[in-house]
């Protein structure tokens, strides 16, 4: 193992550096109540997760679209996909941390308004960048991966907290529980975003029955994972570009992938329950490392 790998997993265990910057108490976050019922998270869970504003400068419209993760100083980590050329969702505007339910302005779990979280905080752009490797081959569904570079670094609260990045070789322990949170569609076949931010939790599935399932497209079992699908579980539209989570103990995350692509109809149990394909975080660590600030 070379001498950068080890700094990354000693850095990835105990915090890490970005551009000097020491990363802390990633992963952590604080549960003060949890929504009973459905996928509905806490309000302060997943404090890393981030929403993508987008503008059509053609129909004058602002929408969200992809999601994202705040992996620590200025820098989000989202889908290629999620900041390539603008497409149909338009040109992304800013980047939104801190956020639990679209549709109110002050997120509160209570009727009393006690138990509030801060607004959410809206940062603009520095630059954006994507994997090389992507920009090479734009068509192709692998290297799915780019980070959004803030202008500014935002506070750390109990509703804005970075994740870690994983340890070296550790996406192969397979006892842990994977999560993904968002807040995409919830039935795949009708336009039905969420407002309030869920989460759901998927399993991983075997790099060969993955391939025998997608037999038209290449599946790289070293850049990317597979994941969920069984009984309509799969993150679904609008979850692009948000994150594959893992924990041993519940208490302290780790980014394991970014949610890339899936079957067109997602989240149905009794359609096409093949699982989700996610871009493997690990994979791409040196070169997160060499670009986040």
């Amino acid at each position: 193992m070379s001498e950068l790998w080890w700094s990354l997993l000693l850095l990835s265990a105990f915090g890490y550096t970005i551009e000097g910057l020491t990363v802390k108490r990633c992963g952590t976050q604080v549960i003060s109540n949890r929504i009973v019922g459905g996928n509905f998270t806490g309000i302060d869970e997943y404090p890393w997760t981030a929403l993508l504003r987008y503008v059509n400068h053609e129909k004058g419209t602002e929408s969200w679209g992809c999601g994202g993760t705040y992996i620590g100083g200025k820098s989000i980590v989202t889908a290629a996909q999620c900041v390539e050329a603008t497409g149909a969702t338009g040109e992304l505007k800013f980047v939104r941390l801190g956020e639990y339910d679209t549709g109110t302005e002050l997120d509160c779990v209570d009727p009393d308004g006690q138990n509030c979280a801060d607004p959410p905080l809206d940062l603009q752009l520095d630059r954006i960048i994507i994997h090389p490797d992507r920009e090479r081959n734009p068509n192709s569904k692998e290297n799915d991966i780019a980070l959004v570079i803030l202008e500014k670094e935002p506070p750390y609260t109990d509703f804005i907290r970075p994740i870690c990045l994983p340890k070296f070789n550790d996406i192969n322990d397979l006892r842990r529980q994977l999560f993904v949170a968002g807040w995409g569609w919830t039935v795949g076949i009708v336009q039905s975003p969420s407002a309030i931010k869920q989460d759901l939790n998927v399993q991983l599935v075997n790099t060969t029955m993955c391939k025998e399932l997608y037999r038209d497209t290449v599946i790289n079992g070293a850049s990317q994972i597979c994941a969920g699908g069984h009984n309509g579980t799969n993150p679904c539209r609008g979850d692009s570009g948000g994150p594959l989570m893992s924990t041993k103990d519940g208490e302290n995350w780790t980014l394991a992938g970014i949610v890339s692509y899936g079957p067109r109809v997602c989240a149905v149990r009794g359609f096409d329950e093949r699982p989700a394909i996610f871009t493997n975080i690990e994979h791409y660590l040196v070169w997160i490392f060499s670009n986040a600030v």
